[in-house]
């Protein structure tokens, strides 16, 4: 029968939890007070029936768990259902009498009431309690639950509290902590769920504003205020922009119910910052401003303007380009109050409508500007110009020229230069291209399609310099070659034919004249062109660093589940040692080693990161005196073994001091764990010098390694051992290579199994 009972206590709190699923989703009902008269009924009905079956966990002791059920009613079901469950229990256990009425009363009113303050006290949402604030709530609970064991006589209730304390403060906190879980989990998946709703809210506002079919940034952005309303479920709404150098606010638009009955006819076309009211209150704080009573927050209708239709509540939040603050958008007199969710899909609504509106203009301004491009480059008199890679492939090629010779950019592009079709001496053609690929500007002329052409090819260069690209020009010059054949041949009749040889300089002064505004024509392409790469070139850039801080914030976020695994199976471990068996301890034994293998993992790939991303700063340092202080704190962790750390003196470089101290912990405590199977350990640390060049090197006579593997050394997470042999995460000469990489120098290992191993490195311009 006590088994039972157990059985039936169990059961009513999960009658509760689920009782407790049923009611979060009706909250929002305009009758909710109602609902909340029905769940006092049941919670009170359900304290009875938990009195009324009680368990005994030995003879005398006898429990019920109507304090888990009060205080889990006080804090997750509020105020209203948990004292008509209070009142009702009091009743019934009133209606029992006995020694322990007394106790039995005041067990109730506190339970119930700590849970009803702990909901007040607390500074977060509920469905952010995590087991730690549960499990303190429910010692809280039984703690004062155990104090009211002094309303009995002292002998009585010494004698109680020495058969109860144990059994209490080990079942019910953790019972209080299980239903409790069960509870922020339905919690959690309704604001998933209400979150869920929303950015699909979001999200449909924002294919419905980018299919929207406008003529004007301001059509487009009128139109997304309005989406905004209704995805905020506003009545009212303004949009101004702003402008952070003169203060200035400007060019103001509103929603068409803004102006129902107000006396303001067109919003201002101008006003300051100190004229803001509400609008400037959201620029000073440079985040969301919401007030749910504005009456109260803005006395006398102060922060509107004279005129304005009355707002009761109000939202408003900055718009920010390039860390900028660049428009104000308010929304107001919503049903419910705002809260931060409002605050935040308003937020990304409008900054994706404010990123897809400049996206707009910029491809207006790029088309614009492709087809001032495709215009000049069509329309090149006798001539084309043309791409070229790396390996002399077309990439893009245009112009009237190519049309008269029987080409197109279909049949050029893909092909290298000496396969276009109709190209004489193709090789000779190819040689000078190469040239430019070494950095010069190149002229010379080529036979294509029977013609001659003179070319002028420039490089064009990537953000670090190199040649990433080949533009030239071909100017169809076989009229000029022709006319200057005509030249030579008046010249040798020049008294003779004086005055055609005065029309022939004539003509091929003009072709000059064609050629110079053909120069200057290319010159502005080539200016727009590297325009446009330097635009490309800071895009890219910008990817790369966003890409960055979110790895970077990826490789954080991963430690706080294995700190919980680890924490957990720790406290596993610690207090129910005695209940687990061999193999479980075993496998909690498993969990921590590998949570706590994992932290180190994230832990040197943040240093290989940091490695790559920090600073230099070069300075001398002593390198004898950083080796020996890192020797003796590895001699300090290590106390039982004898290991003898030989350092050559006055190794003075000129490195970054914290990156090289990082490379010799990896090195030297690499050397330490591999020697560790050797009786007489040695360490040396040296230099030697080569052919001019200063060799830095560290030796141990440890296990070694074959050599035939030493190309896997330097790659993160490749191991020559076990990982039973000798632990370790496989990055740490990963992040020594990449520090003497930044230094300029290079490093490189020898070893033989068996014998030990030898790291030998330079460090460039430092020394």
């Amino acid at each position: 029968p006590s088994f039972l009972a157990l059985i039936h206590n169990v059961s009513l709190l999960l009658a509760m939890a689920l009782l407790f699923d049923l009611i979060v989703g009706v909250r929002e009902y305009r009758r909710w007070w109602l609902w909340q008269v029905v769940l006092g009924l049941v919670l009170g009905g359900a304290a009875i029936a938990l009195m009324m079956t009680p368990w005994m966990l030995s003879p005398g002791i006898i429990f019920d768990t109507r304090t888990v059920l009060l205080g889990i009613s006080g804090l997750f079901f509020g105020t209203l259902p948990t004292l008509m469950a209070m009142a009702m229990a009091l009743v019934y256990r009133f209606s029992l009498g006995g020694t322990a009425l007394w106790m039995g009363l005041t067990t109730i009113l506190t339970s119930g009431l700590i849970g009803i303050l702990w909901r007040r006290w607390l500074n977060k949402p509920l469905d952010r309690l995590n087991a730690w604030d549960l499990y303190r709530f429910g010692l809280v609970v039984h703690l004062v639950m155990l104090l009211c064991a002094f309303t009995l006589p002292l002998r009585v209730a010494l004698d109680v509290l020495d058969n109860i304390v144990l059994p209490v403060l080990l079942i019910y906190p953790l019972g209080t902590l299980l239903l409790g879980l069960l509870m922020v989990n339905r919690l959690r998946r309704e604001r998933i769920a209400v979150d869920l709703k929303r950015n699909e809210a979001r999200m449909h506002s924002l294919v419905e504003i980018l299919q929207q079919p406008v003529q004007s940034v301001r059509e487009f952005l009128d139109f997304a205020l309005h989406e905004a309303l209704r995805l905020t479920e506003s009545q009212v709404g303004y949009l101004f922009f702003y402008a952070e150098e003169t203060q200035q606010f400007s060019q103001g638009l509103a929603s068409r119910s803004a102006y129902a009955g107000s006396s303001i006819v067109e919003l201002p076309e101008n006003f300051s910052l100190s004229q803001a009211g509400l609008l400037g209150e959201v620029v000073r704080q440079r985040k969301a401003v919401i007030v749910n009573n504005l009456a109260e927050a803005f006395p006398a209708g102060r922060g509107l303007p004279v005129g304005h239709i009355p707002i009761r509540r109000y939202l408003g939040t900055p718009v920010f380009s390039n860390g900028k603050i660049v428009a104000v958008v308010g929304v107001g007199n919503k049903e419910q109050e705002y809260d931060d969710t409002d605050a935040i899909q308003l937020a990304l609504l409008m900054d994706g409508i404010w990123k897809a509106a400049e996206r707009r203009q910029a491809e207006a301004l790029r088309s614009e500007s492709e087809a001032r491009y495709e215009a000049i480059v069509e329309n090149l008199p006798g001539g084309f110009v043309a791409m070229l890679d790396r390996d002399l492939r077309v990439l893009f090629s245009a112009g009237e020229a190519m049309a008269q010779i029987g080409l197109t950019d279909d049949m050029l592009a893909g092909r290298k230069i000496h396969e276009v079709p109709g190209l004489e001496a193709g090789e000779d053609v190819a040689r000078q291209y190469r040239r430019v690929l070494e950095g010069e500007t190149v002229h010379f002329e080529m036979k294509l399609a029977g013609r001659d052409f003179g070319v002028h090819a420039v490089p064009l260069r990537g953000d670090q310099g190199e040649v990433v690209h080949i533009l030239s020009l071909s100017i169809d010059i076989t009229e000029r070659k022709h006319s200057l054949d005509q030249l030579r041949q008046a010249q040798v009749e020049l008294e003779r034919l004086f005055h055609e040889s005065e029309l022939s300089r004539r003509a091929l002064l003009s072709v000059v004249e064609d050629q110079k505004r053909t120069e200057e024509k290319i010159r502005q392409l080539n200016l727009e062109l590297e325009e446009r790469v330097r635009e490309r070139t800071a895009q890219y850039e910008a990817a790369n660093r966003e890409l960055e801080a979110f790895a970077y914030s990826v490789s954080h976020d991963l430690r706080a589940p294995l700190r919980a695994m680890d924490g957990f199976s720790g406290a596993l471990l610690e207090e129910y040692q005695d209940r687990l068996d061999d193999q479980a301890r075993h496998y909690l034994k498993r969990i921590r080693e590998a949570s706590q293998r994992m932290g180190q993992l994230i832990e040197d790939l943040l240093n290989l990161s940091r490695v790559t991303r920090r600073e230099m700063a070069r300075k001398p340092v002593d390198l004898s005196q950083m080796a020996r202080e890192i020797a003796d704190e590895l001699q300090s962790q290590h106390p039982g073994r004898q290991v003898a750390v030989e350092v050559m003196p006055d190794l003075m470089v000129e490195v970054d001091p914290n990156l090289m101290k990082i490379a010799l912990e990896n090195l030297l405590s690499n050397a330490f764990k591999f020697t560790a199977r050797r009786e007489e350990a040695r360490i040396n640390v040296g230099v030697v010098e080569k052919g001019g060049e200063k060799i830095y090197y560290i030796r141990d006579n440890g296990i070694g390694f074959d050599m035939a593997y030493a190309s896997k050394l330097f790659t993160p997470f490749q191991r020559l051992h076990s990982l039973q042999d000798f632990p370790g995460t496989g990055v740490g000469l990963a992040t020594v290579q990449r520090i003497i990489q930044r230094h300029g120098g290079r490093i490189w290992p020898e070893a033989e199994p068996g014998v030990g191993a030898t790291f030998y490195f330079t460090l460039g311009a430092s020394e």
